[in-house]
């Protein structure tokens, strides 16, 4: 199982703590919901596939979906 990590960063360009990150993986695969850290980074499973597709959300802001793969990182200014 692979892991994936998104990135919040507020207007200012400084990361966002503790701001919540959803992962909404579709129908069959449910939701995921992180906490980015004090760096702004919040860390996701990739569901046990090497590419799996979902839609990002943070702070009830749609980010878009995106496909995932192992390893790979995403970053938004909000």
């Amino acid at each position: 199982m692979g892991t994936f990590s998104i990135r919040i960063l507020g207007e200012d360009g400084r990361p966002i703590s503790g701001a919540g990150v959803m992962v909404d993986y579709g129908m069959w695969h449910g939701t995921a919901t992180e906490y980015t850290n004090e760096s702004g980074w919040a860390e996701f499973s990739n569901q046990g596939g090497d590419l799996v597709s979902g839609d990002f959300f943070a702070r009830g802001v749609s980010l878009g979906t995106h496909s995932t793969r192992d390893g790979e990182t995403y970053s938004f200014t909000i």
